[in-house]
């Protein structure tokens, strides 16, 4: 006999499921992030491990080959960072007289125009807590870097025995599914796995692009560091909308820093037009919709990801995401679900016809 409030307790217990798969992912994401970060880089380099084994090199030497190649890729951008970064501080004082005289600046036009005027004391001490909250987030940034940093080899590891044992998952996942449903879950998992790799290639090549492009329009313009703005702002791109804002903010504020409000305008100009080239012509032709999911889920997904994961969470969330979604438009009770994240206009109905 069907009990009166099933409906309910199946949301309950839904609901109970995705709120302790939280709690697990939050109190255990020492252990998860660097295994989900590996899984996506893994499948990102499944075409370059084939193309290595079609070759005749042994399977491990081409596992370990790819894993090399993802080391020297970071490693590379390490360096650039690190180079820049290092001038950077090393202007440090120079830079601090600047800051000083631009908040000055703004006090005096803020009490020139509107009349509101703050004692020198006040004004000390907002400084003085602007100064800290910068350095604490930066600070915060360096002990993220660094902590992912700490956590690249154990990536690298898993790269190469997820790599090894892809075979045996695979085969693990289709003894679970009927035999009258096998062919449809090999496809689903060929779907995930070119969904995923497709986007994070496309992603860095737009990285590329972008961090190209800045640089140029940077040098033009005469602004000083170009190279450590445009690398900031280019790798800022993969979180999705949040980067882009959080990019932009940091170019132009090195750019006031550094030069003039006209360099800024500059800064903010290169930028405008890049990301306009990015969204309307690179991206589309190539990423494409290689991860199918509407903004509003797009957004929701970064800013949860991040709550629980920090920027490891905003940088994994579009292809975890993606990849749930693919999986969601390849089981038929949860093909609606699939709907409702992406973009395509299927209508809902046509899930439920046989």
């Amino acid at each position: 006999m069907r009990m009166p409030n099933s409906t309910l307790y199946r949301t309950l217990a839904i609901l109970g499921i995705i709120i302790a798969s939280v709690m697990i992912l939050y109190y255990a994401r020492g252990f998860f992030k660097p295994l989900a970060i590996a899984a996506l880089l893994s499948m990102l380099l499944l075409p370059l491990v084939h193309k290595l084994i079609s070759w005749g090199l042994p399977d491990m030497l081409a596992y370990v080959l790819g894993s090399i190649l993802v080391l020297l890729l970071a490693a590379g951008l390490v360096y650039l960072v690190g180079l820049q970064v290092s001038r950077v501080v090393s202007d440090s004082d120079r830079l601090e007289q600047r800051f000083k005289k631009m908040t000055e600046q703004g006090r005096a036009y803020v009490s020139n125009t509107f009349g509101y005027s703050i004692s020198d004391k006040q004004w000390q001490q907002r400084v003085d807590g602007l100064k800290k909250d910068v350095q604490g987030r930066v600070m915060g940034a360096i002990g993220t870097t660094t902590s992912i940093l700490t956590d690249f080899l154990l990536v690298l590891v898993y790269i190469v025995v997820m790599l090894m044992a892809r075979g045996r998952i695979k085969r693990f996942v289709l003894t679970q599914v009927p035999d009258g449903h096998r062919q449809r879950a090999k496809d689903t998992i060929h779907s995930i796995v070119q969904v995923t790799g497709s986007y994070l290639r496309g992603r860095l090549i737009l990285i590329a692009i972008l961090c190209g492009v800045y640089a140029a329009g940077f040098l033009i313009a005469g602004i000083q560091y170009a190279f450590f703005i445009a690398i900031i702002a280019a790798v800022l791109t993969i979180i999705p909308y949040i980067g882009n804002i959080i990019g932009g903010i940091i170019a132009v504020g090195m750019a006031l820093l550094t030069g003039d409000s006209t360099q800024a305008l500059i800064v903010l100009g290169v930028m405008t037009v890049a990301q306009f080239l990015e969204s309307y012509v690179l991206q589309p032709l190539i990423v494409g919709e290689a991860v199918d999911l509407n903004p509003l889920f797009t957004i929701s997904s970064v800013i949860a990801a991040g709550a629980v994961w920090g920027i490891a969470g905003m940088v994994v969330a579009l292809p975890v995401f993606g990849s749930l979604k693919t999986l969601f438009d390849h089981i038929r009770s949860t093909e609606p679900v699939g709907y409702l994240l992406g973009t395509r206009d299927k209508v809902v109905s046509d899930y439920h016809q046989d």
